[in-house]
């Protein structure tokens, strides 16, 4: 199995997706979401839990954030 990120550029996520970006919700978070996609995922797998730790986010975001997505 194998994840893969196009948001991730020589090992750094680009500037759009994090505070440097230039799409913000009215209280000033950003709103990229991190595109990223799965392949090889074992036969017969209908789900996955998704966890993005961020280590240099603002307390008032949080730090992690948690997707699911289904097949």
């Amino acid at each position: 199995m194998r994840v893969t990120s196009a948001a991730i550029v020589n090992g750094e996520f680009e500037d759009k997706y994090g505070k440097r970006g230039g799409q913000f919700s009215p209280n000033g978070m950003p709103t990229y979401s991190v595109p990223f996609e799965i392949s090889g995922a074992p036969e017969g797998t209908k789900s996955f839990a998704v966890v993005l730790e961020d280590k240099d986010a603002i307390t008032a975001s949080g730090f992690v954030q948690l997707g699911e997505h289904r097949q």
